[in-house]
């Protein structure tokens, strides 16, 4: 079996260099386009982190912006770009159709994130969601 620097081995021991490739990275905001906003008011605010060596993290709960399909969301900070388009889940939390399911949709090498399902209505989005950098 093929590894690389970031799989463990049974056995094998575990070096700082290691460990630290598979720990969180810092938080990073996201650029929030298309009037969006954070919600605030202690809720988390739209942001990404490397979450592994071979996993995003985004999360945010955010407000006021256009519902159309094929919406920009946001643009992910450079270096946090999956490989692969990947289509995520998210959920409505007030306006029309709180408790609906939406789709943020991310393109490949660009750092996009598109929102497509949302009804027309819909005033505030919530997400948490992982995006693989390696599929």
């Amino acid at each position: 079996m093929a590894t690389s620097p970031n799989t463990a081995i049974a056995g094998q021991r575990v070096t700082a260099a290691f460990l630290n490739t598979n720990i969180p990275g810092p938080w990073q905001a996201v650029t929030l386009l298309n009037g969006w906003s954070n919600l605030g008011s202690g809720a988390a605010n739209a942001q990404v982190r490397q979450r592994d060596s071979v996993t995003l993290e985004l999360i945010g709960v955010i407000t006021g912006g256009t519902t159309t399909n094929g919406t920009q969301l946001c643009l992910l900070p450079s270096g946090l770009w999956p490989i692969s388009r990947q289509n995520l889940v998210g959920q409505v939390t007030n306006g029309t159709g709180v408790g609906d399911a939406f789709t943020l949709y991310c393109t490949v090498g660009d750092g996009k994130v598109w929102l497509y399902n949302i009804p027309s209505g819909a005033t505030q989005l919530s997400f948490h969601v992982f995006l693989s950098l390696d599929a």
